[in-house]
Parts: structure tokens; C-alpha cells; sequence
């Protein structure tokens, strides 16, 4: 995980879930970040329990 626990970057995400990148893409919502995608810890949880994110 990232050194900031409330983001995960996108292959961090991957390894995680299994997801491909494309899918990690449409799915959930993310920020750039000096040229990071960053994906919210917070929504990636809510995924996994099966909520639907809208943004």
C-alpha cells in the first residue's frame, strides 16, 4: 500500500482484486497526483462490498 493509507495506486489495486487495469479504470473513481493515479481506499472498500459508486 501506499505510503499515504487512504490511496492505492491502480496496480496496487490489481494485485489486490485481480482486476485489469481497464476495468480498474471504468469502475472506480481516481485522482492524478504529480502523474499518480490514485484510486480513493475508501471506494475501492465500498466495491468489494458490493456498493455501487457513482463519480
Amino acid at each position: 500500500m501506499s505510503n499515504n493509507k487512504n490511496f492505492l495506486t491502480r496496480k496496487e489495486v490489481q494485485a489486490q482484486t485481480g482486476w485489469s487495469l481497464s476495468f480498474i479504470d471504468r469502475r472506480l473513481p481516481r485522482i492524478k497526483v504529480g502523474g499518480k493515479v490514485l484510486i480513493p481506499a475508501s471506494d475501492l472498500a465500498r466495491v468489494l462490498k458490493g456498493e455501487r459508486i457513482d463519480g
